[in-house]
This record gives structure tokens, sequence and C-alpha cells, in this order.
């Protein structure tokens, strides 16, 4: 794996904790009535969420990874655009690591696609820590299955990410994803709960 690979692991795994989030009231403008029927589907995110996700074991982390987030979602620029800020804390032995993520989502008029980009830092107790950007990614929203589903890709590791998310109800959804590099393996996979803030 070249170096830097991994960093870029941990930065799309923060797609998944994005979609820890579910239904709320929406925070748009009532009298909006151009707004785009296709943000209906992107409402359910908007609150205060309590998100807790799971890094299965592997080859760069035997011992897997647990993490805790705080986040909030809102709805910005002229109601156009999810915007979700978070902040959690994982650790690796004794260390605790400072994790916090930025993730923006909307429906993007010209391609007729849900887009979603996801900025990200982890910052280890006493160091500088390590932050960037994940690759923007592609969402399918499935109504029947209550599903939103979100590819992306690196063109420089070769990684690509899917995530898929699956709302239990309006407080409550859970999601999976992974990382698999271009031959088909599959370098992380991790799972997550995110419940609504009460």
């Amino acid at each position: 794996m070249k170096p830097g690979t991994m960093v870029r692991i941990w930065a799309m795994a923060a797609l998944a904790f994005l979609f820890a989030m579910s239904a709320a009231a929406p925070l748009y403008a009532a009298e909006d009535a151009a707004r785009p029927a296709e943000f209906k589907v992107l409402d359910r995110w908007v609150g205060d969420w309590d998100l807790e996700i799971t890094v299965k074991p592997n080859a760069q982390n035997a011992q897997g990874h647990k993490a805790i987030y705080k986040s909030q979602i809102r709805w910005g620029l002229n109601d156009r655009f999810l915007r979700c800020e978070a902040q959690g804390e994982s650790a690796d032995g004794d260390q605790k690591i400072a994790e916090a993520f930025m993730w923006t989502m909307t429906h993007d008029p010209q391609s007729k696609r849900y887009t979603s980009t996801v900025f990200w830092s982890n910052v280890p107790a006493g160091q500088s820590g390590y932050w960037g950007t994940v690759p923007s990614g592609v969402g399918t929203w499935d109504e029947k299955e209550q599903m939103m589903s979100i590819r992306s890709e690196d063109k420089e590791s070769g990684l690509i990410t899917l995530s898929v998310t699956q709302w239990i109800d309006k407080d409550t959804h859970r999601w999976v994803q992974s990382l698999t590099e271009k031959n088909g393996n599959v370098v992380v996979e991790m799972s997550g709960m995110g419940k609504r803030r009460k």
C-alpha cells in the first residue's frame, strides 16, 4: 500500500460517520415554493445526532476502531445545501484522538443526482494530527427501502468507497461502509448507528 494511503482510508471512513443522522423537522423557509422536491429526501438528516461507528479489525488496525460523535445538521447557502459539523473522540490504546468532520450534501440540478463532500481532521493528543477531504460521492435514493447509497472513488489511490444508509424510523438509522481497492481487496469495513438527540 502506498505511503499516505492509510490516512486516505481513514479520511474516507469519515464519510460513514456522516450518515448516522436521521429525520427531523426541516429548517428551511416555508415560503420557498421553488424548493426542489428532491430536497425532501435530505430533510431527514436535519437535526442533532449521537453517532457511533465500529470499524472491523483489518490489516492496518488489528484491534479495530470505535468512535463516538455528536453532530448538528442544518440547511445552509439559501437552503440549497445540507451542512453537518461533528465532533468526536476515539482512542488508539491509551492515546485519545479528537476527531471532527464537516459534510455537505445537495441534489445537483445540472447532473440530477445527489452529491456529497467531506472535510475531516483527526488530532491525537500532543500531535499536530492529519486532515483532508474525501473525494466527492454520488448518491442514489431508494424510496421503497428508505435507503441512500453513496459511491466515491479516490483517483490517486484507487480506493472505492460504498456507503449504504437505511432509516429504521425517523429518529434512528444504521449504515454500512466498505473501502475496496481496484483489485477487489476490501481494506476497511465498518458499521454504525445514528440516534436523534432529544
